[in-house]
């Protein structure tokens, strides 16, 4: 689980500072984000989370789908030959269903907790 803990910049407005420079889930590649507006939110610090299984769900639906797709297309081309700008477009045509393939990953997926 992934888990980026967040602090109030003032007292007076909805604006969140990320604290650190990475999130506990990451080897420390650092969090490009550096202030979040929450206005839902009236506590000092917060963090924000996204489980493991969502976080799975969300590389499948936006790379693994996708590439797969490419993939096969490759593999049916190898074994059926045509002419090179046919495979092109048939290459095309597959990563593209693919991408249509995918399935976003529902907002509720980021939990955001408040810490008093």
């Amino acid at each position: 689980m992934s888990v980026v803990q967040l602090e109030r910049l003032s007292s007076d407005q909805p604006v969140f500072r990320v604290n650190g420079e990475a999130c506990s889930g990451c080897a420390g590649c650092g969090i490009r984000v550096q202030n979040i507006k929450l206005p839902h939110l009236t506590g000092r610090r917060a963090s924000i989370e996204m489980s493991a299984a969502d976080q799975w769900r969300m590389l499948v639906n936006s790379w693994l789908k996708p590439l797969a797709m490419l993939v096969a297309a490759s593999v049916v081309c190898s074994i059926f030959p045509a002419a090179p700008m046919v495979e092109g477009l048939f290459l095309v045509a597959a990563f593209m269903t693919g991408v249509l393939l995918c399935r976003k990953v529902p907002a509720e997926a980021l939990v955001c907790t408040e810490e008093v």
